[in-house]
């Protein structure tokens, strides 16, 4: 970005903004606010990759979601400086001298210990260092039911276990020929805080995850209070070990059915039942982990702008009203299979759900109904391979020939714009196996639209057909931060679409009279960048220049000012003009010019104050 942007009096850059958070467009001088109005859901592709809604997300709700927290230290005197707070010392070979704990010749279950040291059904982390190793072991055990590991040599040991019949932490001597050797620096502190274990469950923590060995049951459970009944959360999740067979449920008071069956992350929308949430292992045939919860409240709040990542650069989407006529877009069960075709769920989606389905098949299709009107619309799809790269043919219909695609295991979305010859067509066909090299393939997010002569961001649906309302931004900016005499009106700008219904416009205005306005826009014509101004003297001021793509972003920047009127697109000055301004009182700065809406994607919108020079102009908009 240009140093000269830093002297803008308004300045709009979308990354400089929270994205979980924010609320409306601001000025990074924080004065004059957009509004900002939708009033329908709408995705748009985040900084991490995934598609996703926007909405208003709350701060994190777990702690201790990563499972590494860790409390203060509980046992006295662990580095046995002195000789005291240890019971079972001075007797059968166990003493505390030379600060450390010795066994010679320590006969079979002796027991050292200390009393009150830990909770019933609280998990604990051990540390302790073992030397001058001879024979014989020693059983570490915390709560007298929770033998944690036994010790047969020198060394550094770290173990974790739950205490489950008293208080008590101990050493058990296990030589049956006698033990022999020193033991220092013991530490036993609590693991696992915020988490407990229910109905018999036996999930442990190791510092950075909670396990559940084969055989295992019973919940792990956050305490009460993460949640309220009735609102909605985003639960993530990453687990190892699992399976379709060896399942980590993920519950409240009933199963909310975000369930692990693959490894990996796990996420999905819940509302709230009850004020706590718990997992649960299904089947336990293997070892089993969780790691990285993460629980944040959502809302439904549907005005709020989209800063979209798809290109890897964050930039405002703004877009028209749309529709997925695809009643199912992500539940491929919904959908009529033919032949020899089958589907399985549990799949990792864009979204970062595990809702894709993997499709199976060999000479035969998939395909759901379009009610009557998919035969000319704009279908795309998202697709991955199980594994290595092939070809299958995507988004068909009877006779195009533009649908076979490259497929690798990273997700694409794939795009078919073409018309079917047959005027009875009126079915999504999801693949068709037929003429490529695959025979199974992941699918996921089915969109297809007819309003649109491109293809828009992803709109869900479950059930129906959804539409996505127009995204409008305006009402911005006042008279102090805009000059009406003269200034530069600056914006890094790209379209949906090489031509359109409207004109797509940026403007400074006064209040909203479109009578009196400076603009720059997009016309309704191939590759037609222009501006509009209004009054001028002699005549209201109309210019277009079509040298340049408006698929790409394009840095465009208009002076105004009495007899020295310009357009300066991509480091060259396109449009000048001697024209005499004739506006007062500037203080409207917005993404629409009248009924023009502003439809595009966006980088950066800037208004200076004065004028500036032709080499300044050349400097802000070079790419």
């Amino acid at each position: 970005m240009s140093n000269l942007l830093k002297d803008a009096s308004i300045l709009l850059t979308p990354t400089a903004y929270d994205n979980s958070s924010m609320l409306s467009i601001k000025p990074e001088n924080g004065d004059g606010d957009f509004d900002f109005s939708r009033n329908s859901a709408a995705t748009r592709v985040n900084a991490q990759g995934l598609v996703e809604n926007v909405q208003i997300i709350s701060s994190e709700l777990v702690s201790n979601g990563d499972f590494s927290q860790e409390g203060s230290e509980l046992i006295t005197n662990g580095d046995f400086a002195t000789d005291s707070d240890w019971n079972g010392t001075n007797t059968n070979g166990v003493t505390i001298s030379n600060g450390s704990l010795n066994y010679s010749d320590t006969t079979l279950n002796h027991n050292v210990s200390q009393g009150s040291v830990v909770t019933i059904g609280k998990s604990y982390k051990v540390t302790l260092t073992v030397s001058n190793y001879v024979k014989g072991s020693v059983l570490i055990i915390v709560g007298a039911g929770g033998s944690l590991q036994e010790v047969s040599s020198n060394g550094t040991f770290t173990m974790y276990g739950v205490a489950s019949i008293n208080t008590t932490f101990y050493f058990q001597a296990r030589g049956a020929s006698g033990t022999t050797l020193t033991i220092d620096n013991v530490s036993v502190k609590e693991v696992g805080q915020n988490w407990e274990n229910t109905f018999g469950s036996q999930w442990t923590f190791d510092g950075s995850r909670a396990n559940l060995e084969a055989g295992g049951g019973g919940y792990l459970k956050y305490i009460s209070g993460v949640t309220e009944v009735g609102k909605k959360y985003r639960i993530s999740y990453v687990t190892s070990g699992v399976s379709p067979t060896n399942r980590i449920l993920f519950y409240g008071i009933n199963n909310y059915n975000i369930n692990a069956t693959t490894e990996g992350v796990t996420e999905g929308v819940f509302i709230a039942d009850g004020t706590y949430i718990r997992f649960r292992g299904q089947n336990a045939t293997a070892d089993i982990s969780i790691e990285s919860v993460s629980v944040k409240e959502i809302t439904d709040d549907t005005n709020l702008p989209r800063i979209d990542y798809t290109d890897g650069c964050g930039v405002w989407l703004l877009e028209p009203q749309s529709t997925n006529l695809i009643p199912y877009s992500e539940d491929f069960s919904q959908w009529t299979l033919s032949g020899d075709t089958t589907i399985e769920s549990g799949y990792l989606a864009p979204d970062g759900t595990n809702n894709a389905y993997k499709i199976s098949g060999t000479d035969n299709n998939i395909k759901i109904s379009g009610n009557g009107v998919l035969g000319t619309s704009q279908r795309t799809i998202f697709a991955r391979t199980v594994s290595g790269t092939g070809t299958a043919k995507l988004l068909t219909h009877r006779n195009n020939t533009n649908n076979l695609f490259s497929i690798t295991e990273q997700w694409q979305r794939f795009e078919v714009n073409s018309t079917t010859d047959s005027t009875s067509e009126t079915s999504f066909f999801g693949i068709d196996f037929r003429g490529g090299s695959l025979s199974q393939i992941i699918l996921w997010g089915a969109n297809a639209t007819n309003d649109q002569n491109y293809a828009t961001s992803y709109i869900p649906t479950n059930g129906a057909t959804s539409t996505r309302l127009q995204d409008i931004a305006n009402n911005s900016g006042n008279c102090t931060l805009i000059n009406s005499t003269e200034g530069v009106l600056y914006a890094e700008m790209a379209a949906l679409e090489n031509t359109g219904e409207s004109i797509r416009a940026i403007s400074l205005g006064v209040n909203e009279d479109v009578n009196q306005t400076i603009t720059i826009r997009f016309r309704n014509q191939p590759n037609v960048i222009g501006l509009f101004m209004k009054p001028l003297s002699p005549s209201n001021l109309n210019l277009s220049t079509n040298s340049f793509d408006v698929l790409n972003f394009n840095k465009i920047a208009l002076k105004y000012k009495s007899g020295e009127i310009a357009l300066w697109i991509n480091g060259s000055e396109v449009i000048t003009s001697t024209n005499t301004l004739d506006i007062s009182g500037l203080n409207y700065l917005s993404f629409d010019h009248g009924s023009n809406n502003f439809c595009g994607k966006v980088k950066a919108v800037a208004v200076f104050k004065e004028a500036l020079t032709d080499a300044q102009l050349q400097c802000l908009t070079t790419i």
